[in-house]
């Protein structure tokens, strides 16, 4: 179980990186909108959802290992 949240919890970091990094690029360049008309802040807003899922995936993992 521990590696199945470790596993989620690195996917979802590195794919709301992305998906920040691609939305603040998005917005430089002028585009309020990035491929299939969404909207970039919504992109933002999701990386950023995904970044707190990991921070809070991290903070299980160091609570159980505590407890061990």
């Amino acid at each position: 179980m521990q590696q199945l949240i470790q596993w989620s919890g690195n996917t979802a970091a590195v794919v709301g990186v992305l998906c920040c990094i691609v939305a603040v690029l998005a917005r430089l360049s002028g585009a309020y909108y990035i491929a299939g008309n969404t909207e970039a802040m919504s992109v933002f807003s999701l990386g950023v959802g995904l970044m707190v899922f990991a921070c809070l995936a991290k903070l299980e993992l160091l609570l159980q290992q505590g407890k061990g």
